[in-house]
């Protein structure tokens, strides 16, 4: 029962950081239709990063 709810709690927790992931993903889109430039590669570069850090939130400290 335990490794159930672990196996759950991360399953939780991998899907809101994929969805978080994919919206991020969405503004940027957005935005690059009508600011394609500057504006679109500074917030892709913040993109990269969160999804690193997520990745190693994920596999280190956890």
């Amino acid at each position: 029962m335990k490794k159930f709810i672990f196996f759950f709690k991360n399953y939780c927790y991998i899907s809101g950081s994929m969805l978080l992931f994919s919206l991020i993903d969405l503004l940027l889109w957005i935005i690059s239709l009508y600011c394609v430039g500057l504006v679109f590669w500074i917030l892709f570069a913040l993109q990269c990063v969160y999804f690193v850090w997520w990745l190693w939130k994920i596999f280190f400290i956890s």
